[in-house]
């Protein structure tokens, strides 16, 4: 009705997408046919969310409500969430339980007012949605759904560096970690838990994130093309851009240049022949009042001939260098699960091994090294493999 749609600014909902909330099924396409629905005509709405209940029974109950209202958050764009329910939903004989501490880990720390930043995960169960407060605060909020830990690794432009940490898993409620620093590399996310990371500032310098690089070990001389550097209104003036690297005996000369008045510089290095390997190199821009921003990246030095194995085991990886897919032939079959991670902990494959022989698809890898992970109750393997 054009007359009503003219005098109605909100949309309120009482179901939600559930499709999202089970394991390895990011997707919640629920939430985003409403949200199409509600921006159609003249007249674009708010989406809210103003009545949903999911009972509390055990921690599976509040993981699921933390997925939900991630997928209403991400998906659909809602301005509002609020449940039917509070008394059985979040509180059980009176006194908090772990849907309240779930839901607390959104709540406390997405502010009224707050703008939601675009998120991706490389792995399916583990899920993000980013924002940033009124005050300034930027909070982003990581869902593991898998029953594995992973680390997760923040890549963004000109996102803050320290963050406090507050976790709930079946044991913990919303507590309280300490600081964390994108520097220090990734960041171990336990099987079913919600973990929170809210930056109370950030710097108004702006350098754009780096991708990882990958060579081979004789390549030669190669360059770090570097963007985005302002003070954050369109200058460089006063500016100077540093580095560190954690490995300075995989190159036998690295260095940067001078900031360019268009805000770009490079990084030029060169491996030791024959040596791989990897270091972290972390960018340092700073001005003349002792404001700065790090940018961390990796350079991943590596070998297409072939790969380091151990010299007795029970996995075989094949072929080497891969190009489309791997194979992995398994004689103990205590091994349970396979994990694909690069050299910096980002994992990019978890699947559970049902049979001796598995093949797994890898052409969407970038070129480089990896890590297969195979592990079982009490067994472990890790292996490097090439991908070309």
């Amino acid at each position: 009705n054009a007359k009503a749609d003219a005098y109605c600014d909100y949309f309120a909902v009482h179901g939600y997408d559930n499709t999202g909330v089970t394991s390895g099924f990011p997707t919640f396409a629920g939430w985003t046919a409403l949200w199409d629905e509600v921006q159609a005509g003249n007249n674009p709405k708010e989406l809210w969310m103003t009545e949903t209940h999911v009972g509390y029974t055990n921690f599976d109950n509040a993981l699921s409500v933390a997925v939900a209202i991630h997928g209403s958050l991400w998906a659909g764009n809602i301005s509002l969430w609020t449940n039917w329910s509070f008394g059985d939903m979040q509180m059980t004989n009176n006194s908090p339980n772990s849907t309240f501490y779930t839901t607390k880990n959104f709540a406390r720390y997405i502010r009224p007012g707050a703008v939601r930043v675009t998120t991706e995960s490389d792995y399916s169960d583990l899920i993000t949605t980013a924002f940033e407060n009124t005050d300034g605060s930027f909070t982003i909020v990581v869902i593991n759904k898998s029953t594995q830990s992973a680390p997760a690794r923040f890549i963004g432009n000109n996102l803050p560096v320290e963050y406090k940490m507050y976790r709930t898993t079946k044991f913990e409620n919303c507590l309280d970690l300490g600081l964390y620093n994108m520097n220090d590399g990734p960041v171990a996310i336990p099987g079913k838990s919600v973990v929170t990371f809210v930056a109370e500032e950030t710097s108004n310098l702006t350098i754009d994130y780096v991708p990882d690089v990958t060579v081979d070990k004789n390549s030669g001389e190669k360059v770090v093309n570097i963007t985005g550097i302002s003070n954050g209104a369109g200058s460089t003036d006063n500016l100077t851009l540093t580095f560190e690297n954690d490995n300075p005996g995989l190159f036998s000369s690295i260095s940067v240049s001078a900031i360019d008045p268009a805000g770009t510089a490079t990084l030029t290095f060169t491996p030791n022949a024959g040596m791989w390997g990897y270091s972290k190199i972390t960018l340092k821009l700073s001005d003349d009042q002792s404001n700065t921003r790090d940018v961390s990246f990796y350079i991943i030095v590596g070998d297409i001939s072939g790969v380091i194995e151990p010299e007795k085991s029970d996995v075989i990886i094949y072929p080497v260098p891969a190009q489309e897919s791997i194979n992995i032939l398994v004689e103990d079959i205590d091994y349970n699960t396979i994990t694909i991670s690069d050299l910096t902990g980002r994992v990019f494959r978890q699947t559970n091994i049902s049979s001796s022989f598995v093949t797994l698809d890898i052409n969407d890898l970038p070129s480089g090294i990896y890590l297969l992970e195979l592990s079982g109750k009490n067994k472990r393997h890790i292996s490097k493999f090439i991908v070309q």
